[in-house]
C-alpha cells in the first residue's frame, strides 16, 4: 500500500505543481501591465498549490491565533520544506529560502520566476542584498516570512535566532509577527524527527519519497497573538525567540544526541 501511495503522491505532486505554474504563467499575462493584479494572482496561484499540496501529502493543519495581514515580515521556528506548505496555505506571502533551493530541478526555476526570496548562506556579503529585496517586498504590501534560525532542526527546541536579516525591518519600524510549528506522525510510523522533519544530511528525494509513504502528517501552526516591536535587531531577535518558545510544541523527545544547532559560520560569527 506504501509503494501505491508514494507513486499516486508523486503523479499528484507533479500534476499540481506543474498546472498549477502554467495557470499562473497564463493569468501574469493578462495582469502584464498591472503589477498589484501580478502580486494578487501571484498570492492566489502560490496559496491555491500549497492547499492543494496539503491534500496531496495528507497534511493536516491545526491553526491557531490571529493570521497576520500583509505587509508584514512573519518569523518561525524551521522544521522541514513543509514549512512553506503549511504557511502559504494560511496567509498571503512570499518567503526567504537558501540559495540552493533555485538550483533544485523543476522547483528551483518556478520559485525564482513565482518570486521567492534567496539568501546565499554561505556569503555575508548576500544579507544586504537580500534585506533590500525584502524591504522592497514589504513595502510592496506583501507578506514576507522568515527562517531566523539559519537551519531546519529536528524540532527538540528553538535554535537561536541570528539578527541581521532583522535589520530591514527594524529601518522600517515595522513590528515583527511570529508562529511556532510542530509536527506529529501516525503511529507505528517513526517519529516525526525522522519522516517530516528534514535536517542534517538527510537528502532531499529519499527524505520526500519517505513522507509520500505516511497516510498523513499532523501539523500545528500556532500565530503569535500580538506582532513584536524592537528597535535593535538583536534585541527583537531575542524578543521574538522568547515568544516562539512561549507556544513551541517540540517534534521530538528531549534527547541529547538530537541536540543539533548547525548553521551558517558567519550568522554564527555576527554573535546574533
Amino acid at each position: 500500500m506504501s509503494k501505491l501511495r508514494i507513486v499516486l503522491r508523486l503523479i499528484a505532486f507533479l500534476a499540481v505543481t506543474v498546472g498549477v505554474y502554467l495557470i499562473w504563467s497564463a493569468g501574469q499575462l493578462v495582469c502584464l501591465h498591472a503589477h498589484q493584479r501580478r502580486l494578487a494572482w501571484r498570492n492566489w496561484a502560490f496559496g491555491t498549490w500549497a492547499r492543494l499540496m496539503c491534500r496531496v501529502i495528507g497534511l493536516r493543519v491545526s491553526q491557531r491565533g490571529p493570521l497576520p495581514k500583509p505587509p508584514f515580515l512573519l518569523v518561525t521556528n524551521h522544521l522541514s520544506y513543509l514549512d512553506v506548505i503549511v504557511i502559504a496555505a494560511q496567509v498571503n506571502c512570499t518567503l526567504v529560502a537558501k540559495q540552493q533551493v533555485a538550483t533544485w530541478p523543476l522547483l528551483g526555476a518556478m520559485a525564482r520566476r513565482i518570486g521567492i526570496i534567496f539568501l546565499d548562506r554561505a556569503n555575508i556579503a548576500d544579507v544586504s542584498r537580500t534585506g533590500e529585496v525584502m524591504r522592497s517586498a514589504i513595502q510592496d504590501g506583501q507578506g514576507v516570512v522568515l527562517f531566523p534560525e539559519g537551519t531546519s532542526s529536528p524540532g527538540q527546541r528553538v535554535l537561536p535566532f541570528y539578527s541581521p536579516l532583522f535589520e530591514p525591518v527594524v529601518r522600517l519600524g515595522l513590528p515583527v509577527s511570529y508562529a511556532s510549528l510542530s509536527y506529529r506522525s501516525p503511529a507505528p510510523a517513526r517519529p516525526a524527527h525522522l519522516n517530516v522533519c528534514w535536517w542534517g544530511d538527510m537528502t532531499f528525494l529519499d527524505h520526500l519519497l519517505g513522507l509520500f509513504a505516511l497516510p498523513y502528517v499532523e501539523a500545528d501552526v500556532h500565530f503569535g497573538a500580538a506582532p513584536v516591536y524592537d528597535g535593535d535587531r538583536k534585541r527583537l531577535a531575542k524578543r521574538l525567540h522568547a515568544e516562539i518558545n512561549q507556544i513551541f510544541i517540540p517534534s521530538a523527545a528531549q534527547d541529547a544526541s538530537l541536540d543539533y544547532a548547525q548553521g551558517p559560520a558567519w550568522l554564527k560569527a555576527t554573535g546574533h
